[in-house]
């Protein structure tokens, strides 16, 4: 199987912090700014080729995402023809306003979680693909558990793509590759959407 993991567009919280606007993780749930919606929907034909080239399917892949809304946000623009499934364990490590969606208690990130339901997955749908979104400090803590090296930060969109088989509820991974994306932010020009307060 193949396991994409990516990490969410830029947010509003990570614009707050470019402009220095105070404390970014005081913000509640951040959505993805305007310029991280736009930047995850102009990557999304890049990514998808990049992806066919390795023989990741993208027409019947399963698609997840943490419970927070720039996760979420990011796999529908990424992805936009799938459901997006919540997934336990992919959180983002922090209990802070930015990490916490109202009324609902900080769910603390769980590789082993996150494993455990791709694994359900795969026997339940038999689909042998999958593409999470999850959250940068996160998913750093484990590429260095896999790799056995420190990780340097993801940026917006990057990722990681391991191909892997299932052995139980566990993963055995045979390899992996980095999933650069470079997609250009102009702080100046970014903003989020009027909806939003903080």
């Amino acid at each position: 199987m193949r396991l994409l993991v990516l990490r969410h567009g830029r947010s509003c919280a990570n614009l707050a912090l470019a402009q220095g606007a105070g404390d970014s993780q005081m913000l509640r749930d951040p959505p993805l700014s305007e310029g991280g919606a736009r930047g995850a929907a102009e990557y999304r034909p890049r990514l998808h080729l990049h992806l066919a080239d390795r023989g990741f399917e993208v027409a019947s892949c399963c698609v997840g995402a943490s419970g927070l809304l720039r996760a979420r946000q990011t796999a529908a623009l990424l992805f936009p023809n799938k459901r997006c499934e919540r997934f336990r364990g992919l959180g983002e490590n922090g209990a802070v306003p930015e990490n916490t969606p109202v009324g609902e208690l900080y769910e603390k990130p769980d590789w082993s979680l996150a494993v455990r339901e791709a694994a359900r997955l795969v026997r339940e749908r038999r689909v042998y693909d999958l593409a999470l979104v999850a959250h940068g400090t996160f998913m750093r803590k484990v590429l260095s558990k896999i790799t056995g090296r420190k990780q340097a930060r993801f940026s917006n969109l990057g990722g990681f793509l391991l191909h892997c088989r299932l052995a139980g509820d566990d993963l055995v991974i045979e390899s992996f590759e980095a999933v650069p994306c470079e997609v250009p932010f102009a702080p100046d020009a970014d903003r989020c959407p009027d909806y939003y307060k903080a």
